[in-house]
């Protein structure tokens, strides 16, 4: 990848990171506290404890769930990245490449590849499930299988979409607050300080993915959320444009959103939409193909509109 303008060279990689990570604890656990606050007084819940005291008590609120999520989530990605690149450089908008003009044709094989990119998805997301904890992890295999159950059932309310409005409203939380702010921390932040730190482009874009996939705490999802990652990385990587990484990124989200709308309204249960018991190899393999396919053609067409200086 070519370097990036707006990018301030003054910064070593390792401080950059400190400062990176200082912004996120800092305002993911202001916006947490003043989230959680919001959402009991907005959705008229008794007290901060009813809302609280119990991951249970959360499940009977759903709303304030999600308000809290999409809330959070502000907070913990988009304003520390914001404010990074204001510290950092002279203009946010061009640090993270928002101003460079972008391809139509670039732009559809990005949304395109992601969204066939669901056969790799669901490929990667099967062989996840075949990882199983020894007995000799005892504790930690108990506590990690337990995480990934409560997550799981947090993500059922959102995806318990049985109204236009729901789906207005987990587009907002489900698909712009995270195609902004995780892509501007994970490709548009940390995997650049990775290639300065690593000088290696794929490094990066395999290193961003992997924390992008542990942040979600769901061990049964690794493999898929890591592939995914890898997947905006390369967007990224390869065209010197982070619009590309945003919109395939929102899409993938959108396109799942609306088909769980229309599943729910429908009559369809929303824990069936978390379910591989419909795994099917030619589809999946051929998605899975489609999409890398897809990625090729991105990245030839992205080398020759650099090259064009366009």
């Amino acid at each position: 990848m070519r370097e990036l303008s707006g990018e301030s060279q003054d910064f070593r990689p390792f401080v950059a990171l400190i400062l990176l990570l200082s912004l996120i604890f800092l305002f993911s656990a202001v916006f947490s506290l003043a989230g959680t606050y919001l959402a009991v007084w907005i959705f008229g819940i008794d007290s901060i404890q009813a809302f609280t005291a119990s991951f249970e008590n959360q499940l009977q609120y759903p709303e304030a769930m999600i308000f809290l999520q999409g809330f959070t989530a502000f907070g913990t990605f988009v304003l520390p990245a914001l404010v990074y690149a204001r510290i950092t450089a002279s203009r946010p908008v061009s640090f993270f490449t928002l101003d460079r003009p972008i391809s139509k044709q670039l732009l559809f094989l990005a949304v395109a590849a992601l969204i066939a990119g669901q056969g790799l998805v669901t490929l990667t997301a099967w062989l996840n499930q075949q990882i199983t904890f020894p007995e000799w992890t005892g504790a930690l295999g108990r506590s990690l299988n337990e995480m990934n159950e409560k997550v799981d059932r947090g993500y059922r309310i959102f995806l318990d979409i049985h109204s236009f409005g729901r789906l207005l409203v987990m587009l907002l939380v489900a698909g712009i607050i995270p195609a902004f702010g995780e892509e501007f921390i994970f490709r548009g932040i940390a995997q650049r300080l990775f290639q300065r730190w690593t000088r290696s482009g794929h490094l990066a874009v395999w290193l961003a993915a992997l924390i992008f996939s542990l942040i979600h705490m769901q061990f049964l999802n690794f493999l898929p959320r890591l592939v995914l990652g890898a997947m905006l990385g390369y967007l990224f990587l390869w065209s010197g444009r982070l619009w590309y990484s945003i919109a395939a990124h929102f899409f993938n989200n959108a396109v799942l959103l609306i088909y769980a709308y229309i599943y729910v309204m429908q009559g369809g249960d929303p824990a069936a939409l978390q379910s591989n018991a419909d795994f099917q190899w030619l589809p999946i393999v051929f998605l899975s193909l489609l999409s890398l396919l897809l990625l090729y053609f991105f990245k030839k067409k992205a080398q020759i509109a650099n090259a064009d200086g366009t």
